[in-house]
């Protein structure tokens, strides 16, 4: 499906890249450093998360499905949030519960979600970063795993997805020594399928493919407050 020619939003308005850019360096990222005000942009504090949204198939498709939950899509990479937004306003039907914002992952885990706040976040595809040097740069380490687990509430689900074979077997192992989260497969297993009733553009395309897909799935542990 075309997307119509972009319609700058007046606070953020930047020219458009000729080609969506893949790779993009989060630490460099320049763009919001303050969260928006969530109930005028999306009726109150965000319930789910997707970390680097891509074309956003996945969450437009979730949110039709979900209309009483608030869905936030974060990405450091300007022209795919203004892509969505586009797709999202040109929706026949309106989903106000759901909103694409332009902001760095880490940041909004530690500073802008309240504490176990979520009850889904997604993490699908994200950029491997195969250099060691540059491992720092991966959404989920060292430092975010335990912000991951600060913002899921008990109960909550925290889903990643890869083609990546060793970044899967790595974020396994990171994940699996993480107080607060238990795999819900089982010690050292992936999950066989996705649970989210809807795929993303790059799993659909990986399916149609043949393409091996490895699935984590974690619980947040402890009880409800």
């Amino acid at each position: 499906m075309s997307l119509p020619v972009a319609r700058p939003d007046p606070r953020e308005s930047r020219p458009r890249p000729r080609r969506l850019r893949q790779h993009t360096n989060p630490l460099a990222f320049q763009g919001a450093r303050e969260p928006p005000d969530w109930h005028a942009v999306m009726g109150g504090p965000p319930e789910e998360l997707e970390i680097g949204f891509g074309l956003g198939e996945l969450l437009l498709a979730r949110a039709a499905m979900r209309p009483s939950a608030r869905i936030l899509g974060i990405d450091v990479r300007w022209a795919y949030v203004e892509r969505c937004r586009e797709a999202l306003a040109r929706l026949d039907r309106p989903l106000p519960h759901l909103h694409f914002l332009h902001a760095e992952g880490t940041l909004c885990l530690r500073e802008w979600l309240a504490p176990a706040s979520l009850r889904h976040v997604v993490v699908y595809f994200p950029d491997p970063w195969f250099k060691k040097r540059h491992h720092k740069r991966r959404i989920i380490n060292a430092t975010t795993r335990g912000l991951l687990v600060r913002v899921l509430r008990p109960g909550g689900l925290l889903h990643v997805a890869t083609d990546q074979q060793m970044l899967a077997a790595e974020i396994m192992e990171l994940l699996t020594a993480t107080d607060g989260l238990r795999n819900e497969m089982g010690p050292g297993r992936y999950a066989p399928h996705a649970v989210l009733g809807a795929r993303s553009g790059r799993e659909a395309d990986h399916a149609a493919r043949g393409h091996r897909i490895w699935r984590l799935l974690f619980r947040r542990t402890g009880s409800p407050a």
